[in-house]
């Protein structure tokens, strides 16, 4: 049934009224539903990642970081690739099981940082590249 719907709301992304074009309020509408596909199709749909992801929930219930579009979007766009998607939610979730950051700290700021300040996800990503 998710998949039908997921392919529902791709099939009404990509029709000829460009999401893109939208400049009303229903740019938030326009933007979650573009978020919602992006990250089912990153994330949802790579069973390591739900694995973390539930874990996560398991501990925090609805008060998980990953419990909001937000830091998920950050999680499915920010990594270049699906092993390093699951690099850095595997690195998040050591980071949170050993209390080393709080469950409270992690945000969308947080992960992708700005001009001042890097972010968990390029940090985990360049430890990786160091690893290799």
């Amino acid at each position: 049934m998710l998949n039908n719907s997921a392919l529902n709301l791709q099939n009404w992304a990509s029709s000829p009224f460009r999401l893109e074009n939208v400049k009303t309020e229903d740019d938030e509408g326009a933007n979650l539903i573009t978020n919602a596909l992006q990250v089912h199709k990153s994330v949802l749909s790579n069973t390591t990642l739900v694995h973390f992801l539930l874990d996560l929930e398991d501990r925090y219930g609805s008060k998980s970081a990953f419990n909001k579009m937000a830091n998920l979007t950050a999680l499915a766009t920010k990594p270049s690739t699906t092993s390093l998607r699951e690099w850095v939610l595997i690195g998040l979730h050591d980071l949170l099981c050993n209390d080393f950051v709080t469950n409270a700290e992690i945000s969308k700021q947080s992960l992708c940082g700005d001009k001042h300040r890097c972010g968990w996800i390029a940090l985990l990503e360049f430890k990786r590249k160091v690893r290799s």
